[in-house]
Parts: C-alpha cells; sequence; structure tokens
C-alpha cells in the first residue's frame, strides 16, 4: 500500500548532543581564554580587554567579520573530507496528535562526501553559501551497526510502508535525494539575510528560534544545510507542493531548500568544518494510514578534516 504523506515540522528540540571540540581558538583571541577577565587571561595586554577599550578586539564594534569575537572567525577557504552517518528514525504517533510516541526502529547510513568552503563555493543560485557537499557514496550499515536501537527489518517494519532509507540515498530506487549537493549557510549568514521563519506553517520557526534550540540543548549551531530541488526527487512529491511549498529559503536562493543543521560542541569550529559535528534534520515527515509506522524524522554525525586551499 503506497503512503500519501504530508509534512510536519518538528518543534521538540534536538534529541542528540554533539561531541564537544576543544579549538580554543575559535571563539576568543590568542589563548585558551576568553578576552575580557584578568590582566594573565586576556590577549595582547594588561588590559580587562584586548586593543581598544572595548571588550572585542581590533575595533570599536565587534571586530572583522559577522562574529562577536575575534580575528580567528573570518571563513579559511579550503575542503573538509566528511567522514558521516544519517540516521532515519521511524516513529508511531498512536494518538494522532503529531507527537510520536514511539521509535520503531532506526536505519544507519554511513556516507563520504567533501565540502567545499569559499565565498562563491555554491555560486548564483546561492550567493549567500560559504560551503558546497558533495556526496561521494553512501552504505546501509544497519545490520551491523552499533548506533541504532531496533534495526530496521523491511520484512517486518515495511509491510505497510516504503524503505526510505533507499529511496533517499540509492539511486536504484529513485532519485537519491540526499545523494545531491547539498548548500551550506554559516548560522550568523543565515541570521542576517533571513530574518523570517524558514517553514510557512510556522511563522515562529526562524534561524534566530532554531538556533536557541541548539542553544538550550547545550550545542552550537554552525550551519543550515540545504538540500537540492531534486527535479523529479522523492521530496517534491509529498504533501502538496512537496518540500517546496513549506520550506523558505533566503531571498534570491533559487532551487535550495532549508532541511538539516549542522552542530558542534561550545568552542568548536563555526566556518569551516574540522571536527566532530552533529546533523539534526529539523523536518519530519508524517504519514496517513500507516500502522506500522507513521512518521518519519532524520538525524546522524559526522567527523571532518579541513585542509586550506594552497
Amino acid at each position: 500500500m503506497r503512503i500519501s504523506p504530508t509534512l510536519s515540522i518538528l518543534l521538540l528540540g534536538l534529541a542528540l548532543a554533539a561531541c564537544p571540540v576543544d579549538r580554543g581558538t575559535s571563539g576568543d583571541d590568542d589563548d585558551n581564554e576568553d578576552d575580557d577577565d584578568s590582566a594573565s587571561q586576556d590577549d595582547d595586554d594588561v588590559l580587562a580587554d584586548d586593543d581598544d577599550v572595548l571588550a572585542d578586539d581590533d575595533d570599536a564594534g565587534d571586530d572583522d567579520d559577522v562574529q562577536p569575537d575575534d580575528d580567528d572567525t573570518v571563513l579559511d577557504e579550503g575542503i573538509a573530507a566528511i567522514e558521516g552517518s544519517w540516521m532515519f528514525g521511524y516513529l508511531l504517533d498512536q494518538d494522532g496528535d503529531g507527537i510520536s510516541d514511539v521509535e520503531v526502529c532506526q536505519q544507519h547510513y554511513e556516507f563520504n562526501a567533501t565540502i567545499e568552503f569559499g565565498p562563491n563555493a555554491v555560486g548564483a543560485t546561492c550567493m549567500v553559501c560559504s560551503g558546497l557537499m558533495q556526496v561521494s557514496s553512501a552504505t546501509n550499515v544497519t545490520a551491523t551497526s552499533t548506533e541504532v536501537d531496533t534495526p530496521c527489518d523491511p520484512a517486518v517494519h515495511f509491510t505497510d510502508g516504503q524503505d526510505f532509507g533507499e529511496i533517499l540515498t540509492n539511486p536504484a530506487y529513485g532519485m537519491a535525494d540526499f545523494l545531491h549537493p547539498q548548500a551550506l549557510i554559516d548560522v550568523d549568514t543565515m541570521l542576517e539575510v533571513q530574518t523570517g521563519t524558514i517553514n510557512s506553517l510556522s511563522p515562529d520557526f526562524t534561524p534566530a528560534a532554531v538556533q536557541q534550540m541548539h542553544t538550550e540543548a547545550g550545542v552550537q549551531l554552525t550551519h543550515f544545510v540545504m538540500l537540492t530541488d531534486v527535479d523529479g526527487g522523492w521530496f517534491q512529491t509529498i504533501g502538496e507542493g512537496g518540500l517546496a511549498s513549506v520550506a523558505v529559503a533566503p531571498d534570491n536562493v533559487m532551487g535550495w531548500l532549508p532541511f538539516f543543521t549542522f552542530y558542534n560542541g561550545p568552542g568548536g569550529i563555526m566556518l569551516e568544518m574540522d571536527g566532530p559535528y552533529g546533523i539534526w534534520g529539523f523536518w519530519t515527515i508524517s504519514f496517513g494510514g500507516g500502522t506500522t509506522y507513521n512518521m518519519l524524522s532524520f538525524y546522524g554525525s559526522l567527523e571532518a578534516a579541513f585542509t586550506p586551499a594552497p
């Protein structure tokens, strides 16, 4: 039986916590402390701040970019090699309130990718994007994974539904939407260019609200990640008008749909990516008529190894 999905937003916060990244110079200056504390724990002088009378660094404002910190947050051009995991959570909403009561099973896919960072990494379709992720492979490791509680068994869990791990990652099953390029907008740029909602069904679901959800979960939002609006892709088939009918991208961003966030621990790298990160899919898909499952969620993690451009 084919399930006809509708789209709803997950407003329950983050279920995962990223591993902290110990990169002492990401949020301060020239040491592992901060700026405006004591003469021994500040930076370049004996005052309580740094190079002027304010609590920042090199000028009378914040610093030399959109971050309210110092001079180590300017985007470095280069490429990050990515080893990551996508998790698909199949959920059952038993009482019809739009909130899952139980996670029925999980699928685990490992993927390899590269992310190119630079001010024109994506091009004319997203001039505010600073990264472009190209996925080279994805492999279903559910059967041997130690990261799933209940591995999805197609013979048991997909008898009245579909195998969305395969649909979204295996070209033999369709357009494999997750294998197409994904575009990254760093959080500060997103906060600047998108003050309104990213979900037309929920006016309060703004980038600022998403950042606050991450903060309350004890993690640091670094990037909004957008999927390619794949012609003929699965996300064009859901609901009335597909994901594009409800996902709101910034003005002048064409063919990209906000879907994931990347996040790390406090003090982690914010712009170009290096180290461990979490992945949160802030959309859930709701299905009518499913008895084994009727909701689908997305989450994961990755490890990035950044190499600066020569």
